[in-house]
């Protein structure tokens, strides 16, 4: 059950999860509706800035440093605060905000039971391994 929340293996795209439901629970546990959908933006925003630093570090420049990822959590976690204040979002795009969770939730629940095969989706560090192991 635990698999949803916390990555299963050390993936890129494990990265995200380790983004998304905590801020998510942030989200809801600290701050009022008034300013919800500009935190909910900030959260999406978060997540694909993980994914597109993530893919950088490890697939286009071949990084392996667990302190790199450690530094692009702390950085995307921390962006995160700024972001939800000063990013405005209009009512008019609050259906659209609830369709990308929406699919955003899907996502991350088909690619935590089934992922694809992928770089995105496997141990960057096993890259040079002779045995790739399915976690």
């Amino acid at each position: 059950m635990t698999e949803f929340l916390s990555p299963v293996n050390e993936s890129i795209w494990e990265h995200v999860k380790l983004i998304f439901w905590p801020l998510l629970l942030v989200e809801f546990a600290f701050y009022s509706k008034e300013r919800r959908a500009g935190g909910l933006t900030a959260i999406l925003l978060c997540c694909a800035g993980m994914l597109v630093a993530a893919w950088s570090y490890h697939v286009v420049l071949g990084g392996r440093l667990l302190a790199v990822d450690l530094a692009l959590f702390v950085v995307t976690i921390a962006a995160y605060f700024p972001l939800r204040r000063w990013l405005p979002v209009p009512r008019s795009s609050l259906s659209l905000l609830a369709g990308l969770y929406i699919l955003a939730v899907g996502v991350l629940l088909a690619f935590t039971l089934t992922p694809p095969r992928g770089t995105l989706f496997n141990d960057p560090s096993l890259a040079d391994a002779w045995v790739h192991l399915s976690c």
